[in-house]
């Protein structure tokens, strides 16, 4: 079974501070008499439940179209902590090359701070070569911290960060992650449907 851990793209969802709003448009309806139903879209990249490349803050940096879809799907852990702080201790001694999907207390509760991660932590996801990161809230980053030092990290070595991302009805252990992301030609991020399966 597929629990689907993708945020809905809608009216009003909170984006970036900064970043395009997501708007969503009836051009043509076939309720009003049109021969068939359009709709248009606009939002940025890092709309909703979406993943970074390394473009995003790396010169040169691989492009979200670049990667296979084996390259974001695989075998993954969901860590879950009780702080929405996340630390080298939450990782434990973590098997190298997993995906590690972080469900904090941001899961049960929106209004809550956004959670980020240390730097130490990013430093030790890299030595321990974690494919993907993955957490539950707009950004790994403290979001008043304006180095990003998480993001230069994480995508300084090449690995790329699903962000926003629906854990409440997700499980902590092992799953599979299942991660489609829009293909967009030298784009930095794009919005993604995400999935997991209990393994």
């Amino acid at each position: 079974m597929l629990i689907d851990i993708t945020k809905k793209l809608e009216k009003g969802i909170y984006v970036y501070p900064g970043d395009p709003e997501f708007s969503s448009n009836r051009i043509c309806d076939t309720a009003n008499g049109d021969v068939c139903t359009v709709t248009e879209l606009s939002f940025g990249t890092h709309t909703g439940t979406h993943i970074d490349a390394p473009a995003h803050f790396i010169i040169g940096g691989r492009t979200i179209g670049s990667y296979s879809l084996d390259e974001l799907c695989g075998k993954a852990v969901i860590i879950e902590t009780s702080s929405p702080i996340i630390t080298k201790d939450d990782m434990g001694d973590i098997e190298e090359g997993l995906i590690l999907l972080f469900k904090t207390p941001c899961s049960s509760d929106s209004s809550l701070p956004n959670a980020v991660m240390t730097a130490e932590a990013a430093e030790y996801a890299v030595k321990r070569k974690v494919r993907l990161i993955g957490i539950d809230c707009m950004s790994a980053d403290d979001m008043s911290d304006d180095g990003f030092p998480v993001h230069r990290v994480l995508l300084g070595a090449g690995i790329p960060i699903l962000e926003n991302l629906d854990l409440s009805n997700a499980p902590s252990g092992e799953c599979r992650l299942l991660c489609f992301p829009l293909k967009i030609t030298g784009a930095e991020a794009a919005p993604v449907r995400a999935a997991i399966e209990i393994i």
